[in-house]
């Protein structure tokens, strides 16, 4: 999948996903600001409480299609680029370090992309800090070899994991 079409797919599901994370930070929806240099450069579709531009709690966003409902039980964060261009898995270990909060959302539409049957919360602070993000399952290589990706176990790791029922 492209990044176009990755970014597409996060858009479709940002509102659906924005709602079930309010009841989840006992906040409101629109308490998520989407903003794009914060996408670009600090690994976070969304924010939480952001003030003077440095966000509280950033949550990078990861929609998958329905096709990939058989690896449900894994996520996965890009490691590297060929063109050197820093990924997330770099990004989030250099932001934990200096104190700042991360929960991702790693989700999978259904094979209809009707709705989302699979989102996990996960708490990326603790992945980098605890040094598991560089202990993947498995490390792969895209199909058109623009990046790498580690693959994680969500039943073999030591941060928390909360399931959002189905949107």
């Amino acid at each position: 999948m492209s990044v176009k079409e990755d970014m597409k797919l996060e858009h479709k599901w940002r509102e659906p996903i924005k709602r079930a994370l309010a009841t989840y930070f006992q906040c409101a929806p629109q308490d998520f600001i989407y903003n794009h240099l914060f996408d670009i450069f600090g690994s976070a579709d969304l924010v939480l409480g952001s003030t003077d531009n440095h966000p509280q709690i950033r949550i990078p966003l990861r929609v998958r299609r329905g096709c990939y409902l058989k690896y449900g039980e894994q996520f996965t964060l890009r490691h590297s680029r060929p063109s050197g261009i820093l990924t997330e898995c770099p990004k989030i270990k250099a932001l934990a370090a200096a104190g700042h909060l991360m929960k991702g959302v790693y989700a999978i539409e259904s094979v209809d992309g009707s709705r989302l049957e699979v989102a996990h919360v996960l708490d990326l602070t603790a992945l980098a800090l605890s040094g598991e993000i560089d202990h993947p399952f498995s490390v792969k290589m895209n199909g058109d070899e623009s990046s790498d990706f580690n693959i994680y176990l969500l039943t073999q790791t030591d941060y928390q994991v909360i399931v959002i029922p189905s949107l």
